[in-house]
């Protein structure tokens, strides 16, 4: 029985590393998911089909504007100030669908970034700028949540 044990736990643990050197971009929306806000009512997902250890993805939620409080409160507001390092990340994004042959999923206008919308952005540390990032970005105009991540 102790042998039965043991090998269950290291066909486990072998598992569990396969999963996470798999690096699939579903898996990364899954640790992501705080973020998303719950009461979408359609949701466009475009996870990066070939990933591996580089991943793309791009996703879209859409709220009612009941919910623009609720992301006032937990995200960030921009600012005049981060607006043009907000859009270069959307623009180092568009580059990197562009790469990928993905245009035709990915939609996003920067020019509807204003000091009005939210934001959150995770930056990967011992990454460079733009080599693995998350952004969360609510326009609060259109009440739709944009999510990208990018592992290049």
């Amino acid at each position: 029985m102790k042998k039965f044990n043991i090998y269950v736990v290291i066909i486990i643990i072998i598992l569990f590393f396969a999963i996470m050197s798999l690096g699939l971009g579903f898996f990364n929306y899954l640790l992501d998911d705080r973020n998303i806000i719950k009461g979408y009512y359609k949701a466009e997902e475009h996870f990066d089909p070939f990933a591996t250890q580089d991943s793309v993805d791009y996703c879209k939620y859409y709220y009612t504007n009941e919910y623009d409080l609720i992301f006032a409160d937990r995200y960030k507001k921009i600012s005049n100030e981060n607006i043009n390092d907000i859009k270069e990340y959307f623009s180092k994004y568009r580059e990197y669908m562009d790469a990928g042959d993905r245009l035709n999923e990915y939609d996003f206008d920067e020019n509807i970034i204003d000091s009005n919308d939210f934001y959150i952005l995770h930056n990967k540390s011992n990454y460079k700028k733009f080599e693995y990032f998350t952004i969360y970005f609510y326009d609060v105009n259109n009440h739709v949540l944009y999510y990208v991540h990018a592992n290049i």
